[in-house]
């Protein structure tokens, strides 16, 4: 285990009142240090946004249900109608759950 590594796991068992040997920490020192290999990969940070993506009634927002980022995206645009706006919004939520769902389709073939 490098320096950093066990600097890592001391404030994360401080952080939650666990010791150090606890396997929790362990692990989300390794998830920790995976995210920051892949952002250095990447070259930004990496965003997980799980949804579902939902349009509001009059279509003029997009939400997500994740937690983590409580996201409301405006849609603004030069709809015809409301109902024109309404079916954008669904199709634009549409693809971003199918987006995820793809994904996790490839990574579940992955395991």
């Amino acid at each position: 285990m490098s320096v950093e590594d066990a600097h890592l796991q001391q404030d994360l068992a401080r952080r939650y009142g666990l010791s150090q040997l606890h396997p929790a920490v362990s692990d989300v020192a390794t998830l920790t240090t995976r995210v920051k290999m892949l952002e250095e990969q990447l070259g930004r940070p990496l965003v997980i946004e799980r949804g579902p993506w939902s349009a509001s009634p009059d279509g003029a927002v997009l939400y997500s249900d994740d937690f983590t980022h409580d996201v409301m995206l405006t849609v603004n645009g030069d709809f015809g109608s409301y109902e024109d706006r309404k079916a954008y919004a669904d199709e634009i939520a549409r693809r971003l759950n199918n987006f995820q769902a793809q994904q996790q389709g490839a990574k579940n073939e992955d395991s």
